[in-house]
């Protein structure tokens, strides 16, 4: 085979060149060969030409002064939103930001970035305050946006410029060297050479097309080339796992061309050296886990087991299981105390069941006791997190002190309760927790209903299914404890019944 260089450039504001190879066989077909980093600078290209274009055509001396520097905070957002990328953000979401475009979930996005912001706002100004300040998932997707041009009420773009280190938004536009009149909403801008500047733009415009051009020809040539294979992936035992058993998972890479490969579980990955072949996971955690079969940083193929548990299985933090340590005592599910002593600054218990339990999760009864408090070795905010995990779904909520509403949540299947308005439904939540409560949740009709002591404290419909009942989580800060848990069916015939006495 013959490799040669076919191009190279270096893209506006890129540090490196990228470098375009051919590789020409003996039966004189040519590939296309571009390698992991080169596709992440593509696809940055990509993203970095459509906002400038955009960018040329509205930088006209007509654009609204407010609407030019809250571009400047969309900027200022994204590069905090780069800087706080996390390994969470990498399993879920890709392994660097590269623009909302290339965001697939960008619901579950929107609100993690929602969560980031609640945390500064609560750092800065404290709870009660924070509370006041909080702003929607629709909020930070419209910011992120560069075609949405309409304007931002104050709040929001004071909450934007807290979140990337101002006081308020007419403190980010001092700190950028520009004077903001708070009576006429306008901002001083030196005078520029109008000609200029105009002339100037429709350069960048007129050669970042060019470049557009030739890179979604390339791109189109790398698709098909890729498209034309199909790998094989599968899970030969997936049917019967039970957790810290093996799973075998066999693929078949066939004549694809790519750089790196990898199959990742939940964060757990192996490499793949031959393009053949089967690889091992031991299954460290149970419930619903998906495999991905990750090629070049694109997922091609995914599939789904359910890991099954003997007996209840604990954790601390999701990462260190309590395998060797017993954590159900006199009566109820709850930490080991000598675990608790300065491992972390904050400690949950993570206690899971999972089974096959011939009922549907939208039509069954779900009970259970909670209690958590400093005297028996919680910490503030005193929370009880329930998950009842379905095959196609779940529903998750929590319990959690009066005064730390602000974290409430719920998401029933596809249905979600996370803008400030949507959470107004979700202060009955905090509660009371120093002594135990009874939590009882009724699905039946896409409707769930949840009561705490008999008394309603919610009722919605929801959309979507959760599907056949496959297990539950309790996530329970410090060494709160859980009691008696119970699944019937709507005719109150009990399915499934624990009470914890060993």
């Amino acid at each position: 085979m013959n490799s040669f260089i076919i191009y190279e450039f270096q893209p506006l504001g890129f540090a490196s060149e990228i470098k375009f190879s051919f590789t020409q066989s003996r039966s004189n077909e040519i590939s296309l060969y571009l390698t992991e980093q080169n596709v992440s600078w593509l696809l940055q290209a990509f993203c970095s030409i459509e906002k400038l274009a955009y960018i040329a055509f509205n930088s006209q001396s007509t654009m609204n002064p407010d609407q030019r520097f809250t571009n400047k905070l969309r900027s200022a957002v994204e590069q905090k939103i780069i800087e706080n990328w996390d390994k969470e953000k990498q399993i879920e979401f890709g392994t660097q930001y590269r623009g909302i475009e290339y965001i697939r979930n960008k619901n579950a996005f929107y609100i993690a970035v929602c969560t980031d912001i609640d945390e500064a706002l609560v750092a800065k100004f404290g709870l009660d305050k924070a509370n006041e300040k909080i702003i929607s998932k629709h909020s930070v997707g419209r910011l992120l946006n560069v075609e949405y041009q309409k304007p931002f009420s104050e709040k929001i773009k004071d909450t934007f410029s807290v979140y990337v280190g101002y006081d308020s938004f007419h403190d980010f536009c001092l700190a950028n060297h520009e004077v903001r009149d708070q009576n006429v909403n306008e901002v001083e801008t030196p005078k520029v050479n109008l000609a200029w500047k105009n002339k100037n733009n429709y350069w960048i415009l007129i050669g970042s097309a060019f470049v557009l051009i030739f890179l979604s020809s390339l791109i189109f040539l790398f698709a098909n080339n890729e498209s034309s294979h199909d790998p094989e992936f599968e899970i030969l035992n997936g049917e019967s796992m039970f957790f810290d058993e093996e799973a075998e998972v066999k693929y078949d890479l066939k004549d694809l061309n790519y750089v790196k490969a990898l199959i990742e579980v939940n964060g757990q990955v192996v490499f793949i050296a031959d393009r053949k072949g089967v690889a091992k996971f031991r299954l460290r955690n149970p419930g619903l886990r998906e495999f991905n079969l990750r090629v070049d940083d694109k997922v091609l193929k995914q599939q789904s087991i359910f890991v099954k548990t003997k007996e209840w299985w604990g954790s601390i933090n999701l990462t260190r299981p309590l395998n060797d340590l017993s954590f159900i005592d006199n009566g109820v599910l709850r930490l080991p105390g000598r675990q608790i002593d300065s491992l972390v600054k904050e400690i949950y218990g993570d206690f899971q069941f999972h089974k096959n339990f011939d009922i549907s999760a939208d039509e069954m009864i779900f009970e259970t006791r909670v209690k958590n408090s400093e005297a028996m070795g919680g910490n503030w905010a005193y929370d009880v997190s329930i998950n009842l995990n379905g095959r196609e779904g779940l529903m998750a909520f929590n319990l959690l002190a009066p005064d730390a509403t602000i974290y409430t949540n719920m998401k029933i299947a596809e249905t979600t309760f996370d803008t400030p308005a949507e959470r107004l439904h979700l202060t009955k939540f905090g509660v009371d927790l120093s002594y135990w409560r009874n939590v009882k949740v009724i699905l039946k009709n896409h409707t769930a209903t949840v009561y705490l002591d008999e008394e309603q404290i919610f009722t919605s419909p929801y959309k979507g299914n959760l599907g056949d009942l496959l297990g539950f989580q309790f996530y329970v800060k410090g060494r709160g404890a859980i009691d008696n848990v119970k699944v019937s069916k709507l005719d109150g015939s009990v399915v499934y019944e624990d009470e914890f006495e060993r």
